[in-house]
């Protein structure tokens, strides 16, 4: 599972692999959503910073900097050497 927690209101959009829209839209500080997770998910926030995401009941992490607004691919580590945390990489949209 794919969850998101805001920190503050952010904004985010979310894609599956085959580039369908899975959601676009406002949290609003502490909501958080759950999506069931599969390989090639994509994620961008108008505020990366104030959106943390957590795979396979890992430890919640930020998204990203303030001011990195690209396209995040959502990966879950196969050999996991960040102490339980999601990693998530850049791809271009």
């Amino acid at each position: 599972m794919l969850r998101l927690r805001s920190r503050d209101e952010v904004w985010l959009e979310l894609r599956s692999a085959e580039n369908q829209l899975v959601f676009v839209g406002t949290l609003n500080r502490g909501q958080t959503l759950t999506f069931p997770y599969s390989d090639g998910m994509r994620i961008r926030s108008g505020r990366p910073h104030q959106l943390e995401l957590s795979l396979a009941e890992k430890p919640y992490t930020p998204l990203g900097v303030h001011n990195d607004y690209d396209w995040q691919a959502i990966v879950i580590p196969l050999h996991d050497h960040s102490e339980g945390k999601a990693e998530h990489g850049d791809q271009a949209s």
